[in-house]
């Protein structure tokens, strides 16, 4: 696998989620923060996940579409 550095941005109620987390030492709210808030986010950096449109795809991807066999 592919190392790759990430970066995300939280919003100021990310952070405070955050700190709450870290201040009671919530494990199930940590879980639930990772699972709603960094891996959504980690997923958008890294480009899986959600379809994307044709016009949102990189250049490097195979732009090669096939049409539906036609039907007589």
């Amino acid at each position: 696998m592919e190392r790759q550095n990430v970066v995300i941005s939280l919003d100021i109620q990310q952070l405070q989620q955050l700190e709450r987390i870290a201040l009671d030492d919530d494990r199930q709210m940590a879980l639930i923060f990772v699972k709603n808030v960094i891996k959504p986010a980690v997923d958008a950096v890294r480009g899986k996940g959600h379809c994307k449109p044709i016009f949102e795809w990189d250049r490097r991807e195979n732009m090669k579409i096939e049409p539906p066999p036609i039907k007589e």
